[in-house]
């Protein structure tokens, strides 16, 4: 699983619209708190799709925070 950290809980929205309708199987969930302590959400992809969720996110001027192996 890849965790893909992005800026604002308006941005992971945005984000998770963008993959799903590109086909791309996409969960939104709070962020681990072994990644940050802090509140917040993130995208969880499958390791395969991570690539091409994060390319599908740049076309889309949706900048990522991070991206972590879970």
């Amino acid at each position: 699983m890849l965790i893909l950290l992005v800026s604002s809980t308006h941005q992971a929205l945005a984000a998770e619209e963008i993959l799903l309708n590109a086909g791309v199987e996409v969960r939104l969930t709070p962020v681990p708190r072994a990644i940050a302590s802090d509140c917040g959400i993130c995208l969880r992809v499958s390791q395969e799709e991570g690539e091409r969720a994060k390319a599908l996110l740049r076309e889309r001027s949706i900048e990522l925070a991070g991206t972590h192996l879970l």
